[in-house]
This record gives structure tokens, sequence and C-alpha cells, in this order.
């Protein structure tokens, strides 16, 4: 009885059909044309037959794939030991910065205390600074005021003697138009009195008399 091959695809075949066809190392299903899957007993069965075929070739393929397998057992075993050396060392630089950063706590806490003293001492130092600055600042507003003040004071005075001045000059002006009025009208009277004298020989008959009287007035008023 003939064994029975099935394809990938199911097809159920017997081998015995591809009788005078040329052998092929993966007979095709003679429905579909698909290769018929590699069985482990046939594979097994054609391992067992190579190695008999050539012993040296198949020891040398042995021994290489036991050096292989050494090697890499060997670099796993390697690769495991380094990690662990790796982490123990990183283990130790970590205890090692821990102790340090335990042994220099106290001298960083000193170094930031000096640092916040003399940061301290910095700050004291601009704030005399800008007190002494305000305090220039402030002398000088006061200067300045003063001396508006004073500037102040003598516009207001000089406003003051202008006025002054104006006045006296109005009052000498005036006095001078009442001296003007005083004299014209002493001028006047005199000249009313030389006309009332001539009027006055005149009428008496003494003519002669009299023109010294008109002379006067008439010089008294040209003037």
């Amino acid at each position: 009885m003939s064994q029975k091959a099935i394809c990938p695809r199911g097809h159920i075949w017997d081998p015995s059909m591809l009788a005078g066809l040329p052998p092929t190392d993966t007979p095709r299903c003679p429905i579909c044309g698909e290769e018929e899957p590699l069985r482990a007993s046939n594979a097994l069965a054609r391992l067992n037959r190579w190695c008999r075929n050539n012993p040296t070739l198949a020891g040398l393929s042995t021994l290489c794939l036991f050096l292989g397998a050494a090697l890499t057992v060997t670099i796993l075993l390697s690769w495991n030991r380094i990690q662990r050396e790796h982490a123990e060392v990183e283990k130790a630089q970590f205890e090692a910065q821990q102790a340090e950063a335990k042994y220099h706590s106290p001298i960083r806490a000193a170094q930031a205390e000096n640092k916040d003293l003399q940061r301290g001492r910095e700050a004291e130092m601009q704030a005399a600074k800008w007190r002494d600055r305000e305090t220039e600042f402030e002398k000088q507003l006061r200067d300045v005021k003063e001396n508006a003040k004073t500037a102040r004071e003598q516009r207001d005075e000089q406003i003051h003697l202008r006025k002054l001045a104006d006045e006296l000059k109005q009052t000498a002006e005036q006095e001078r138009q009442d001296e003007r009025s005083r004299r014209a009208e002493a001028l006047r009277k005199l000249v009313k009195m030389y006309v009332a004298d001539g009027i006055r020989l005149m009428e008496i008959g003494d003519l002669s008399a009299s023109l010294p009287c008109f002379v006067e007035a008439l010089r008294l008023a040209e003037k």
C-alpha cells in the first residue's frame, strides 16, 4: 500500500502517480502544483543519509555547531559577569558619591552660609549707597527749592520796585503837571493883575504909566 501525500492546500495524492517523471527533492502536487511539506521523519532520514555519505563534513559541521554553542554560552556568561561587575562598580560609585556628599555637606553648608553673608553685606552696602544717594538728592532738591524761593522773592521784590518806580514816576509827573498848572495859574493871575493895573492907570489918564503894565502882561502871556 503506497503512502499518501497531502499538499499545503489539502489535496491528497499518491506519489506513485509521479512514476516516469524526473525525480525532485520536493515533489509537487499534481492537482495544484504546490510543493509537498517537508516531514520530520523524511528530514531526519535525509540528514542521516547525508551524514553517512559525508562523515568528515558531518563531523566538522557537528564540531562547528558545538564550538558555536560553546562560544555563545561563553559570551553569555561573560556578558552576565560584565553586567554584574558593572552593577557593582556603579553601586560602589553611588556609595562613594553618597559618602562624599555626606562629607562635603557641612563644607557646602558653610560655603552657602558664607555666600549668604557676603550677599547680605553687599546688599547692606548697596542699601547704604542708595541711602547716601537719596540724602544727596534730597539736599539737592532742598537747594533747588531754596533757590527757586529766593528767585521768586527777588522777582517779587523787583516787581514791587518796578511798581514803586512807576508810582514815583506817576507822582513826579503829577507833581510836575501840578507845578505847571500852579505856575500857569500864577502867570494868569499876574497877567490879570498887570492888565488890571494898566486899565486902572488908563482910566485915571496916566497912559505912560499904563504902557509898561500892558507890555509886562503881554510878555507873561507869551510864556
